[in-house]
């Protein structure tokens, strides 16, 4: 046995675990420096992140408390939200909308769908390729500036997606085909019946203007309405306002057909 040999090997290898305890030692003691640095500028903003995280929360309530009233008014004036939308935007222009602005506020609806426009025509088109080109005729009628053109057809596909979704029409106004939407809404894979997405399902089986017959006594014929306009009853409706609340419309039918048709979220 060559015990020099070993002694040296065995000195070596020392050596070396001494250079890594040395070495670790070195690391550890800077990774303490850096933690302590960190909880002194953590303490030292604690105040800010704890104002923020008020001031979130405080927004959040916000949101839940006025978005209910704040999605019906903007129904009530022929407008639509979907997950496209900005909810604090549009929960800004539903309070001009109630306070009586009504120029003002329908002013900026118009403003955020036409910067929503190509987002919503695209994902219209993606959505439902069978009616790609239908669609397509709608949208360059829409850019071109033929109001009396793309709105009927926008309010036509939002009837047929509807129908495939439901299998009755969105506009219905009976009680039983109303009972039967919802009984298709309620398949919906949400878990959480106070969500944003619950809220806007529920919208589907509402009243609004766009849905009313013109016999009935709330019938103005100022507002988008889908019976009088196709059954060719109200001549003024060809305006960019209108022919946008049609297209907010068909992006929300098309929005509660994609969510109501997800899978399961434990599949």
């Amino acid at each position: 046995m060559d015990v020099p040999r070993i002694d040296r090997q065995l000195g070596s290898l020392q050596e070396l675990a001494n250079e890594f305890t040395d070495s670790f030692a070195r690391f550890e003691s800077r990774i303490r420096a850096q933690f302590a640095e960190l909880k002194i500028a953590v303490d030292a903003n604690r105040a800010t992140f704890d104002n923020l995280q008020s001031q979130l929360a405080r927004a959040f309530r916000v949101i839940a408390e006025d978005l209910p009233s704040s999605v019906r008014t903007l129904s009530d004036h022929g407008w639509f939200v979907n997950q496209s939308s900005e909810i604090p935007q549009v929960l800004s222009i539903a309070k001009e909308l109630d306070n009586g602005n009504d120029s003002v506020g329908n002013a900026q609806m118009c403003k955020h769908f036409e910067d929503l426009f190509e987002k919503i025509c695209g994902q219209l088109v993606s959505t439902h390729r069978n009616r790609e080109s239908i669609l397509q005729k709608a949208f360059a009628a829409h850019r071109a500036g033929d109001y009396e053109l793309s709105v009927p057809v926008l309010l036509a596909q939002a009837d047929g997606i509807g129908h495939e979704l439901f299998g009755v029409s969105p506009y219905t106004r009976h009680p039983r085909r109303r009972k039967k939407m919802s009984d298709v809404l309620h398949t919906a894979p949400i878990s959480d019946p106070a969500s944003i997405t619950q809220l806007l399902l529920s919208l589907a089986v509402a009243d609004h203007p766009i849905s009313q017959s013109t016999t009935n006594a709330n019938y103005t014929g100022v507002l988008l309405s889908r019976h009088a306009i196709l059954h060719g009853l109200q001549l003024n409706y060809g305006t960019k306002a209108n022919s946008l609340r049609a297209l907010s419309w068909l992006g929300y039918v098309s929005y509660i057909s994609h969510i109501c048709k997800k899978p399961p979220i434990d599949s």
